[in-house]
């Protein structure tokens, strides 16, 4: 069995939970229980949807998935007509910050490619521009699903994400090229590792002053034991999903100088490390929540980090441990919120045909 089998049975699958308005079931962000609305799940199974059409040239596959970008532009899924409405919580931003853009804006690139229609593009970069870039921190703003401004987005993955999303936006829009290319020229500024190479979830992203830098380590020396080891799980269980929008952007800008970077080979070589296949399956943010064989596969295929048998073997654990063979859908591996971790198949198909190891 190969990785288009899969990905193909997944969709196969999924497409009868398609509604008439297009969307697709919505989830709880994962271990965040966070509810959100079907905006993300539609943009991943929308991608989904269009592996499945070139696979097959089923046209059934690129109907469902042009009925998840008109989802995606019908009022519902911006109800004011600004960002994305995402989740749900009252305690946090609707819009998800900037990654929930990011997932939205990365399904209508892919979506315009191949079906041709410009809407879906045009609108990917109508939002991509609503956040304000600030030139002095090189990072992005928040928007709020009313339109307003929501200060900067501290989480480094976020900023990251929504970087390759707008890199995939880039070779057509001049203004997204100087906002990415200017990201990236600064991101050793902002990405910050523990000592065996693991990408820190929260680590000094946006310290800017003296003042900031000083609040930050007095809470790094205050934390408990068991609040660093949290966060050093969480970032373990994230390192693969970091890695994964570095390879995005490798793809899109394959000669800028942040590809150098020793942080980004340090980061690279912990994700090859033993203690970090240990730990992995650890982590409630890997298996159970993010696809860590399908990141850390696509991230050795782009960087060229591995052989094919080695990229073969992390897509074929993430298939062991989380794919459900009877529905065909990536719901196994204690999985907390299974709508949200069956639509993350998408992040297969950018993936090469691999033949899969299931014995």
């Amino acid at each position: 069995m190969n990785l288009n089998d899969i990905i193909y049975s997944s969709a196969e699958s999924a497409i009868v939970s398609q509604k008439d308005n297009g969307s697709m079931p919505s989830g709880h962000n994962g271990p965040y229980i966070d509810p959100e609305t079907p905006v993300r799940n539609t943009a991943h199974w929308c991608i989904t949807f269009l592996k499945a059409y070139q696979i097959s040239n089923n046209q059934d596959f690129l109907d469902a998935a042009v009925k998840c970008g008109d989802y995606l532009l019908s009022v519902e899924a911006r109800p004011m007509d600004s960002v994305f409405f995402c989740r749900k919580n009252p305690e946090k931003d609707f819009a998800n910050g900037l990654v929930g853009q990011a997932w939205a804006i990365e399904a209508l690139v892919e979506l315009t490619k191949i079906s041709g229609e410009q809407k879906f593009r045009d609108l990917a970069e109508k939002v991509f521009l609503m956040h304000p870039y600030d030139k002095k921190v090189a990072a992005w703003l928040r928007k709020n699903v009313d339109g307003s401004n929501n200060g900067f987005d501290k989480t480094f993955n976020h900023q990251l994400w929504f970087a390759a999303a707008g890199g995939l936006l880039s070779d057509q829009n001049d203004e997204i090229q100087k906002q990415i290319l200017h990201f990236l020229d600064a991101i050793d500024e902002h990405i910050e590792l523990y000592k065996d190479g693991c990408i820190k979830h929260k680590g000094r992203f946006l310290v800017q002053t003296s003042a900031q830098n000083l609040r930050y380590w007095a809470k790094v020396i205050k934390d408990s034991k068991s609040d660093r080891s949290y966060m050093k799980m969480k970032s373990i269980g994230y390192h693969g999903f970091n890695l994964y929008g570095f390879a995005l952007l490798k793809s899109k800008f394959p000669d800028q100088s942040f590809l150098s970077l020793d942080t980004l080979k340090r980061a690279l070589n912990y994700a090859k490390s033993d203690s970090f296949k240990h730990n992995l399956p650890n982590s409630k943010y890997g298996f159970p929540y993010n696809p860590p064989g399908f990141e850390i596969g696509y991230t050795l295929q782009e960087f060229n980090e591995a052989t094919e048998e080695d990229i073969a073997d992390w897509v074929s654990w993430q298939i062991k441990t989380c794919f459900n063979f009877k529905t065909n859908l990536m719901t196994e591996g204690y999985a907390k919120d299974p709508n949200t971790q069956a639509a993350r198949i998408y992040e297969a198909t950018r993936l090469k045909n691999y033949e899969l190891k299931l014995d």
